[in-house]
């Protein structure tokens, strides 16, 4: 569980999402390569924003995300 007790404490733990690429698929195949290339790059920067995070010992949760599209 995360609790905030304030704004102005020193950063303990965040919660950090992921990329999906699942929904990709359902796209126009014109437009799947660059939003694939938008998500790979994306993802990058999320590894490092967890990377610098994690360097200043603040705990990093990256949950799963099983999303389904097209249902």
């Amino acid at each position: 569980m995360v609790k905030v007790n304030n704004t102005y404490s020193q950063l303990k733990e965040v919660i950090l999402g992921k990329v999906s690429y699942d929904f990709v698929k359902h796209l126009p195949a014109s437009k799947q390569r660059k939003v694939e290339y938008i998500l790979k790059q994306t993802e990058e920067d999320l590894e490092e924003i967890q990377s610098i995070l994690e360097k200043e010992n603040i705990k990093v949760l990256r949950p799963e995300t099983k999303l389904e599209y097209g249902r």
